[in-house]
């Protein structure tokens, strides 16, 4: 004898205990979800999350590496000044404009100048600070002495060559604040 479900309007259940499929408003057909279709949809609902989270991962890569070029097609040059040390990223960059973020995240005041590269930056009679004025010639940009936290932007135009960047204050340079860029 078949059983009856009284949710679904005293309709005999078929084999295993699960009412017929049954057709709702504009010709949809519907049915309860037995074991094996319940496994498919958390799997399908896994592979959803997945798909979402994968195309959330995609789409912030794609953002950052437009952060790479500012606006007007400025290529970003991230410089980092820190005791006793200035990271430059990227490294190498193809020639054109850049623009230079400077960020001190160090505790001391620190400076910024940027040279085309020579063998040996020539050094004052002090022996601890670089003679700035014999690298006139050869200077791109100089940015004042900023204190800790301080953020500085710079635009410049780049031509092919090595440029060498370093702090200039009393015995950074000497002490490591130096970087290097190489544009193409």
């Amino acid at each position: 004898m078949p059983s009856f479900d009284p949710l679904s309007g005293g309709s005999p259940l078929v084999s295993g205990g699960y009412p017929p499929p049954f057709e709702g408003r504009r010709g949809l057909t519907f049915s309860v979800a037995r074991p094996d279709e319940a496994g498919m949809r958390q799997l399908s609902s896994r592979l959803g999350r997945f798909s979402i989270v994968a195309l959330t991962v995609l789409v912030a890569s794609a953002c950052s590496v437009g952060g790479r070029t500012a606006a007007a097609g400025h290529r970003l040059i991230r410089v980092n000044e820190r005791d006793f040390q200035i990271t430059v990223a990227p490294t190498y960059v193809p020639a054109g404009d850049v623009e230079l973020v400077v960020r001190n995240q160090g505790p001391d005041t620190h400076e910024l100048i940027i040279v085309r590269s020579r063998a040996r930056l020539p050094l004052r009679r002090d022996g601890l600070t670089v003679d700035e004025r014999a690298l006139d010639a050869v200077t791109v940009a100089s940015l004042d002495g900023a204190g800790p936290g301080a953020v500085r932007r710079k635009r410049l135009h780049r031509a092919p060559g090595r440029y060498e960047l370093f702090c200039n204050m009393a015995g950074h340079f000497m002490a490591g604040m130096r970087g290097e860029l190489v544009v193409d």
